[in-house]
């Protein structure tokens, strides 16, 4: 018996949920193709049908449509009746409001150095948390002024080929390091 494990920082999610021993299509559970169906929308892509939908999460069309539906029902999708297509819901507002609002008052938070980094510098620093192989920008700052990643730029990068990504795999431990690049 070795040494136990170091355990991950609190702000880094478990690893990437995997299907693999799990099967495919229908013996997936249902709250983890609800949550796929969420994933499908980004800022890029606000509005989807359940074709489009389907095709992004292999899903057949017909359990997209009582996804949907069922989402829709919950506040976390919204119908666009006149393209007939699907937007993020108020509920998923509420349900990441708590993760954002404890970043904010997060001991270790790099809030002060967030501020003076970049005019010190003359450039920029971002804050980002992981979600399964991407790296999601929570927040910006450049020299002197502070905004949203997610206003201007995608909110989603994949690890292994971005800056934010590989200063993450920087900052893990070598066994959290070899299991991220390992999936």
């Amino acid at each position: 018996m070795g040494a136990p494990e170091p355990a991950a920082p609190l702000s880094q999610p478990a690893p990437a949920f995997s299907y693999e021993h799990e099967g495919t299509g229908s013996s997936r559970p249902t709250l983890a193709r609800g949550l796929e169906v969420l994933r499908c929308f980004t800022p890029l892509e606000p509005l989807l049908g359940n074709k489009e939908i389907s095709v992004r999460t292999g899903l057949p069309k017909p359990t997209v449509s009582r996804l949907t539906y069922t989402l829709t029902k919950l506040g976390y999708l919204r119908h666009n009746m006149r393209l007939g297509k699907y937007q993020l819901g108020s509920a998923c507002c509420r349900s990441a409001y708590p993760l954002l609002a404890s970043m904010e008052r997060a001991p270790g938070r790099a809030a002060a150095d967030e501020r003076s980094s970049p005019d010190y510098c003359n450039g920029s620093v971002s804050m980002g948390i992981r979600d399964r192989l991407n790296m999601v920008y929570v927040e910006s700052c450049r020299s002197g002024k502070r905004h949203h990643h997610a206003a201007r730029h995608r909110t989603s990068v994949p690890i292994s080929v971005s800056v934010i990504g590989r200063a993450f795999l920087a900052a893990c431990t070598p066994p959290e390091r070899e299991a991220v690049l390992n999936h």
